[in-house]
C-alpha cells in the first residue's frame, strides 16, 4: 500500500531544535482543522478515532492538515463496550484513568484538548505522568479531583479512590493567556466527560470568531526542513547519551504508547506498581514536547498511515458557507 507523505506531524513542528513559535492565527487554523476532522468522524461516520495525539496529526507545507493513523479507532456503539487500555497514555482522559469500559467520542475531545494546551505552551504537555497513577494525580493537580467538579458519576468506575479533594485550577494554570482561548480548553478539559464539550459546540466556540482570525490555507508557513516525531525520537537519544556521558540523570522521557502495560497491575485489575509524583510537574530537563514512541501493533504507521482528507468547511451556522463538513 502506498500512502501520501506530508511534510511534517504536529509533535515534529512542536519539538524543533531552534523551537518554531507557532502564532496565535496558526493554532487557530490546527485546531479548527482537526475538530472539524473530528466532527466528520463522530457525526457524520461515528467513529472513534481513540489515539488523537501529535504525531497523527499530518501537516502539509500548503496548509493541508490531516488525522491519521486509524489503527485504534472503532465504530461507535452506544450499547457496548471497549477496550480500557487506548489512547496514549499523555492524551488519556480520566475517565478511562479510572477503568471506564463505556465511553464516547468525548475521549478524542479530551486528547484534542491536551493537544490545544501543548500548543498555547509553546509545545510543553500540560500532563506528563509517568505511569497511570501519577498521570491521573498530574490531572487533578491541574483539573480537580471528580467530587470538586461535581462528577458523581466518577465513584462508580472500577479504580476510582478516595482523594483529598483539590481545586480546579487550569485557568489559574493559564493565567495570561487570551481568555477566549482558555474558555475553549476549560471545556475540552472538563473531567466529567458528558458535560465535555463535542466537536460540534467547539466549533461553534467564540475562540474562531473573534480576533485574531484564523490563519488562511495560503498563509500557512513553508518550513525549509521536514519535522516529524521520529526525528524528535533520534534528537531525545542523543541528548540521553549526552547526558549519561556527563554522568548525570537521563532527562526525563515520554510514556509508551496505549498498549504497552508499563506497571504492575493491582487488586481489581487497578494499575499500579509506577513511580509516584515528581518534585516538579514541568522539569526543566524536559522543556519541549517529547513524544511517546509508537509502539502499536496494527497495520498503519505514524509515517505512512491511512487518513481522511483536508477538512471541508461546514456550512450554516456562525456565518460561515454552504457546503458540508468533512473530513480534516
Amino acid at each position: 500500500m502506498v500512502f501520501e507523505y506530508c511534510d511534517h506531524d504536529l509533535t515534529g513542528l512542536l519539538d524543533t531544535d531552534p523551537p518554531i513559535a507557532f502564532t496565535k492565527e496558526q493554532i487557530k487554523y490546527y485546531m479548527k482543522c482537526l475538530f472539524e476532522a473530528l466532527y466528520y468522524l463522530h457525526k457524520k461516520v461515528k467513529i472513534l478515532h481513540r489515539d488523537v495525539k501529535g504525531a497523527n496529526i499530518l501537516i502539509s507545507n500548503n496548509g493541508d492538515v490531516k488525522l491519521a493513523d486509524f489503527g485504534l479507532a472503532r465504530a461507535h456503539n452506544e450499547q457496548g463496550k471497549y477496550t480500557n487500555r487506548v489512547v496514549t497514555l499523555w492524551y488519556r482522559p480520566p475517565e478511562l484513568l479510572l477503568g471506564s469500559y463505556m465511553y464516547d467520542q468525548k475521549i478524542d475531545m479530551w486528547s484534542a484538548g491536551c493537544l490545544f494546551a501543548e500548543m498555547l505552551r509553546n509545545g510543553k504537555p500540560l500532563f506528563r505522568g509517568s505511569s497511570e497513577l501519577n498521570h491521573l494525580e498530574e490531572i487533578y493537580k491541574v483539573c480537580g479531583t471528580p467530587d470538586m467538579n461535581g462528577w458523581e458519576e466518577a465513584k462508580t468506575l472500577p479504580w476510582y479512590k478516595k482523594h483529598e479533594p483539590l481545586p480546579r485550577r487550569l485557568k489559574d494554570e493559564f493565567h495570561g493567556v487570551d481568555p477566549v482561548a482558555v474558555d475553549l480548553l476549560d471545556q475540552l478539559l472538563t473531567m466529567d466527560p458528558k458535560k465535555r464539550i463535542d466537536s460540534d459546540k467547539a466549533l461553534d466556540h467564540n475562540y474562531f470568531f473573534v480576533p485574531p482570525e484564523i490563519m488562511k490555507k495560503e498563509e500557512h508557513p513553508r518550513y525549509t526542513k521536514n519535522h516529524h516525531e521520529y526525528e524528535s525520537k533520534k534528537r531525545r537519544a542523543q541528548r540521553r547519551a549526552q547526558t549519561k556521558a556527563r554522568g548525570n540523570a537521563y532527562p526525563s522521557k515520554r510514556p509508551r504508547d496505549a498498549n504497552w502495560h508499563s506497571q504492575s497491575r493491582g487488586q481489581g485489575g487497578a494499575p499500579g506498581g509506577g513511580r509516584g509524583g515528581r518534585g516538579s510537574v514541568y522539569p526543566s530537563s524536559n522543556r519541549r514536547s517529547y513524544p511517546p514512541p509508537n509502539s502499536y501493533r496494527h497495520g498503519g504507521s505514524n509515517r505512512y498511515p491511512g487518513s481522511y482528507g483536508q477538512a471541508f468547511r461546514r456550512g450554516g451556522s456562525r456565518g460561515r458557507g454552504p457546503g458540508t463538513r468533512g473530513p480534516g
